[in-house]
Parts: C-alpha cells; sequence; structure tokens
C-alpha cells in the first residue's frame, strides 16, 4: 500500500465489514483499530460498514436458512443497522460503528492530511479533501441521529 500511496501518488481506500455471524467485540474491535492504523498514513481513505445482506443474494439466503436475519423490514437495512444475529447485541454495534467512524477520521493527523489533499497536486486528493468536509457534516449529523439526539432546524 505505501508503494501505491506514497511512491506512485495513487490512492488506495479500505473497506472494513464486520457484523458478520462470527463476529465478537474483540475480532470487530480489532478490525477497527487495524483500520484506524491504516489511515491515514498508510491509505488515503477508509471505510467501515455493517454487513447488511442484500435479500435475494446467496449470504442472504444462506442466512435466512440458518434463520440468522433479524428482519425482513427494508427500514432496518441501511449502513448503521445489523440484521444479522451475531453474538454482539445491535446496540453495541451500533455503538462500535459509530465509536469508529467519530474515533477514526476526528483526529487532528487526518485532518492535517486533508488540509496537505487540499495543496495537492492530485486532483483526485484535491476532491478527496472536498468530499472529507462535505463527509464530516453528514457524519456529525448520522452520529447525532445514531444516538436519537434531534438536528436543529435553521
Amino acid at each position: 500500500m505505501d508503494v501505491l500511496e506514497k511512491q506512485y501518488d495513487i490512492l488506495v481506500s479500505v473497506y472494513l465489514l464486520f457484523g458478520l455471524p462470527e463476529d465478537t467485540v474483540e475480532s470487530v474491535e480489532a478490525l477497527l483499530e487495524y483500520g484506524k492504523h491504516l489511515y491515514p498514513d498508510h491509505c488515503s481513505f477508509i471505510v467501515g460498514s455493517l454487513a447488511v445482506p442484500f435479500p435475494g443474494s446467496e449470504l442472504y439466503n444462506e442466512l435466512t436458512e440458518k434463520d440468522m436475519i433479524t428482519s425482513h423490514s427494508w427500514d432496518d437495512y441501511g449502513f448503521d443497522k445489523s440484521v444479522i444475529r451475531t453474538s454482539i447485541p445491535p446496540e453495541k454495534l451500533s455503538e462500535i460503528f459509530s465509536e469508529f467512524w467519530a474515533g477514526t477520521y476526528a483526529r487532528p493527523k487526518v485532518f492535517l492530511k486533508q488540509i496537505q489533499f487540499f495543496l495537492s497536486r492530485n486532483r483526485f486528493r484535491r476532491s478527496m479533501a472536498r468530499q472529507y468536509v462535505r463527509m464530516a457534516r453528514e457524519m456529525i449529523s448520522d452520529v447525532k441521529k445514531m444516538k436519537g439526539e434531534k438536528e436543529l432546524d435553521f
């Protein structure tokens, strides 16, 4: 990754998927800590998401057969909810998820890296920096929603 990222100026994204049947609190926390280690020093961007099997997919059908899907309502299918039965309570998964976002992106070294991206000759890095600002606003709003806090109306 470092060669691509630093030597060739190629953006590297890492996608972390958690909330699968075999996950434990310890395995999820270790995965997300590793992600925080990677970003921003070794990759350009990192995303963490709860696993949400699409209805009709092989994973969805397999988990349905094993009675491991907790909801078949589309209202429960999103990036911040778990519909897969695991040893981790859904509320704990949501808590870990929101802590990952805040703990990963709201760090001084991430902010400084985005400032560098604004000044980069690489147009993709500049674009990422603009997206980071938009994402930060949305993330704050999403975390407040997950915690049940109300948005301020303007």
